[in-house]
This record gives C-alpha cells, sequence and structure tokens, in this order.
C-alpha cells in the first residue's frame, strides 16, 4: 500500500532539488564547453597557420617573377578553405598588394582574427600574406558537442531524479505520512496513539518522541479529568457550605432584629399590663364602696381623673405596640415574599430602622433615616430590609469604639427620573486603606477571633448587583467614618429579580 506524500511537500523539495540539479549540469556544461572552445580554436589556429605556411611557399615564385594571375590564383585557392574569410598579399620588392575578395575585408577584423605569414625566399623577405579567419566552423562544432554534452547528461539527470525520489519517498515521506496520520487520529480521538514505524534517524526519533508525547499526555488529559473531578466536588461541598452560613449569617440578622422588636414590644406592653391592673384595682375599690354606700363625690372624681389618665396611658402603649407589630409583619411578609413590589421606601426603611432601635440603643448609638417621602421604587423589599440590616449592623461591630455614641444614616434621593442613591454612612473609626478594596469579599473579616464570619457586606454586594441589578461602592478614610454608596434602578429588571438569593 503506497503512502500518498503531501503536495506542498512535493512542491518543497522540486524547488529545493532541481534548481541545484540544473545549475549543476549547467556549469558542467560550461565548463566544459569552455575546454572544448580553447582545444577547437587551438587546433583550428594550427591549421589555419599550416594552410597560410603553405599558401606562402606557392607565393614565392609568382612573387619573385611579377606573376600577377599566378598570385591572384593563390589567393582564390585560399578563399575555397572554410575558415579563411579573405588573403592579402604584400609585394616588398614593388611595394604592390594584391588583396582577395575585396580590398577592404581586412579593414573590419579585429586583429586576433588576422593572421600573418612572412614569404621568404633564399632565407630573403620578399612579401608577406595577411590571413583574415572566421569562428563559424568552432562555432558549429562546439554547439554541436555542447548538445551531444547535454543528451549524453539527460539520462543520468533522469535516473538521479528517479533514485532521488525514491529515496526521498522512502526515508522521508513514508514516516512524515505515518507521522501526520497519527497526528489526524489524536485530533480526532485524543488518547494514546502509537505510530507504527521505527528507524534509526531523526524522523525516527520524532515519531519516537511523539509517541511517548501522546502517551503522557493521555496521562495528564486523565489526571487532570480526575482532578477536575474533585475539583467539582470540593466546589459543590464549599458552595454548600457558603449556603449554609450565608443562612446562618441571614438569620443571625433576622434574630437581631426579632430580639428589637419584642425588646420594643415588651415596654408598652408592660405599660398597658399595669394601667390595665391598676385601672382593675381602682374600679373594684369604687365598687366595694359603692356597695357599702361609703362612695363620695370627691372618691369618684378622683377615681375618674385616675381612670382617664390610666386609658390614656394604656391607649398609647397599645397604639405604640401596634405599630410595632404593624411594621414588623410588613417587614417580615417583605422578607417571605421577596417579589418585585411596588412600595414607598421612605416607609419601607422606617419599617426597617425600628427593628433595629433596640441594638443600636443598647450600645449607645443612633440610626436614623432620610428622604423624600413620596419616592417610590419597584423591586425586591426582601432586598433592601436585608441591605440595610447588614449595613447597620456592620457599621455597629466594625465602626464604633465600645462606648462610643456613635450615629448611623441612611440617606436615599432620586438619581436623574430612572435610578435612586442610597447612602448608609457613619462617623466611626474608618477603614484602613489596604482593607477598603477587600471588604466585599467573602469571609473577608477583621473580627474573626470574635467570631465573626465576614459575609454581611458580601451578601450586600450580592444583593445589590443581582436582586436590585445596581452598583454598590465603599468610601472610607481612617478616623472619618464610611459611606457605602448605592446606586440602582427605580424599577428591577425582571431578569435580575431571578437571581435574588432566597433563604431557606
Amino acid at each position: 500500500m503506497t503512502i500518498p506524500l503531501p503536495r506542498r511537500l512535493w512542491i518543497k523539495f522540486l524547488v529545493l532539488a532541481v534548481p541545484p540539479v540544473l545549475l549543476t549540469i549547467l556549469a558542467f556544461s560550461a565548463v566544459s564547453t569552455a575546454l572544448v572552445r580553447a582545444e577547437l580554436q587551438e587546433a583550428t589556429q594550427r591549421e589555419l597557420r599550416e594552410f597560410a605556411e603553405a599558401s606562402a611557399a606557392a607565393l614565392r615564385e609568382p612573387i619573385w617573377s611579377f606573376n600577377r594571375a599566378s598570385i591572384e590564383g593563390v589567393l582564390a585557392g585560399m578563399l575555397s578553405h572554410p575558415d579563411v574569410l579573405c588573403a592579402r598579399q604584400s609585394d616588398r620588392l614593388t611595394g604592390r598588394t594584391l588583396t582577395a575578395p575585396n580590398p577592404d575585408c581586412l579593414e573590419h577584423l579585429p586583429p586576433d582574427r588576422i593572421l600573418s605569414v612572412d614569404i621568404v625566399k633564399d632565407g630573403a623577405l620578399i612579401g608577406r600574406l595577411d590571413v583574415g579567419t572566421s569562428t563559424e566552423s568552432v562555432n558549429a562544432r562546439l554547439a554541436e558537442r555542447f548538445w551531444q554534452g547535454v543528451l549524453s547528461l539527460l539520462p543520468l539527470t533522469a535516473t538521479l531524479g528517479v533514485v532521488a525520489l525514491v529515496v526521498f519517498r522512502r526515508l522521508i515521506g513514508a514516516p512524515l505520512a505515518h507521522l501526520l496520520a497519527g497526528i489526524r487520529q489524536h485530533e480526532r480521538e485524543p488518547g494514546d496513539v502509537a505510530i507504527p514505524w521505527r528507524s534509526n534517524d531523526e524522523l525516527g526519533e520524532v515519531v519516537l518522541a511523539f509517541n511517548r508525547m501522546t502517551v503522557q499526555a493521555e496521562e495528564r488529559r486523565a489526571a487532570l479529568e480526575q482532578a477536575r473531578t474533585e475539583a467539582l466536588w470540593a466546589l459543590r461541598d464549599l458552595q454548600q457550605a457558603q449556603q449554609s452560613l450565608i443562612l446562618a449569617e441571614r438569620m443571625a440578622s433576622l434574630g437581631q432584629m426579632v430580639s428589637g422588636v419584642a425588646h420594643e414590644i415588651n415596654t408598652p406592653v408592660g405599660v398597658l399590663v399595669t394601667a390595665s391592673s391598676h385601672l382593675a384595682d381602682e374600679v373594684e375599690r369604687i365598687r366595694t364602696k359603692n356597695a357599702e354606700g361609703r362612695l363620695t363625690r370627691a372618691d369618684f372624681t378622683a377615681f375618674l381623673d385616675d381612670a382617664a389618665e390610666t386609658v390614656a396611658l394604656a391607649v398609647a402603649s397599645s397604639q405604640r405596640t401596634a405599630a410595632l407589630v404593624q411594621s414588623f409583619k410588613r417587614v417580615a411578609v417583605d422578607r417571605a415574599e421577596d417579589g418585585r413590589q411596588r412600595f414607598r421606601l421612605k416607609d419601607h426603611l422606617d419599617d426597617v430602622v425600628i427593628s433595629l432601635e433596640r441594638p443600636f440603643r443598647d450600645h449607645g448609638c443612633t440610626i436614623d433615616v432620610s428622604g423624600p417621602a413620596d419616592l417610590d421604587i419597584e423591586c425586591s423589599p426582601g432586598a433592601i430590609d436585608q441591605i440595610i440590616i447588614n449595613l447597620a449592623m456592620n457599621a455597629l461591630d466594625h465602626a464604633f469604639a465600645p462606648g462610643q455614641a456613635g450615629r448611623v444614616r441612611v440617606e436615599f434621593q432620586p438619581d436623574g427620573e430612572d435610578a435612586v442613591e442610597l447612602r448608609c454612612s457613619d462617623n466611626g473609626r474608618g477603614i484602613p486603606e489596604p482593607d477598603i478594596g477587600r471588604i466585599f469579599d467573602p469571609f473577608f473579616t477583621t473580627r474573626r477571633a470574635d467570631g465573626k464570619l465576614g459575609l454581611g457586606l458580601n451578601m450586600v454586594y450580592n444583593l445589590v448587583t443581582l436582586a436590585l441589578a445596581g452598583s454598590v461602592t465603599a468610601r472610607s478614610r481612617e478616623g472619618e467614618g464610611t459611606t457605602i454608596l448605592i446606586h440602582f434602578a427605580r424599577i428591577t429588571p425582571t431578569t435580575h429579580l431571578d437571581d435574588v438569593p432566597k433563604e431557606a
């Protein structure tokens, strides 16, 4: 089974191999032609000189006897030679010159193509013979020799080309084809791909290296898959633990809110109970006096004044209790439903702050709300109260030193026509500059030794960005307090309400 070689590799081989071979042939032919040219020129010059010397010997007697016809006959006979273009005879005795075929034929020839021979008789110089020579025969024979050499080299060149192609296919093409097939198979089906090729050369080492690489790659892939599976399980466990911690943090904030509301309700309820008991005792006392006939106008008048005062105190306490219960009910319902609602932001924040008055009062701190009373928003009210509770409790835990009469302000205002700007600021100790960029990270806290988890502000960040589709930033300087600035749309996009963290 033949292995098809890549076409591009053939092209590269031809481009790289054919020109050097052709240049070699041309160089060899050029050198051979030069040598042959020198040889032919030397032989032709020798032959022409012998011919000229023989003609000069034939001209001795005609020149000596002034036989013009004989001289012209000799010159005409010289033109029959294929390499003789013209001939000129100079007579030293008479000074005459005869030229064939025309008088000025020698004037257009270069000096190296003119052959001169002295005509001597009895040791005396009687004349000179100048012969104009041609190179046509030399060129003809040289061309014949050249093409003979080229034609003789063509079979050798073709044989060498075929041998080179066979060697190329055997030593380079076959291992490359196997290597390419193995690479393509590895691309289709990653795994332990072994290329069945062995040779004691560089390509054999490449094939062996590829086989080792595929084995190592498969081992690494299996290890990565195992590590990925373990990482997914660890991530799932971590997410479950994080959800549990977040739920615990939410329940803690809810517990603080319930504790505060319970304490706030306990005071007016206690006053109401006391007033009711006192009023019941007074009614029983007046009834007894009336039954015994000892009731006087002064006693009845004092009873009416005391009863009116007691009833007024009871009504005020019951109204306070009702307001607290209604506030807690609204907050609890909002947290339970945790869906899109349209509500007055000021009223909602007032209800949330009421639930925080007890812990703030216990710490000697205050919290208040300010903003336009008619600002309506449409979002998750549960997200709003979780954000405010976490920001307020975080300030209470971290911003103020023990015994410091701190203040937390929750301020809001419209930001254009479609957005709201909400600020929660305190006058506490501030946040160190190295920590300001990390306060929204999960599990970041400076009071881990006190049991803090570091999830409060991370919950704020998630609620603002997910539930409200907004943004939150922190500004702080040590000793000058902290401001948390929140921007969100007055009507939260529906797609973000689906991402609101739910309580279990």
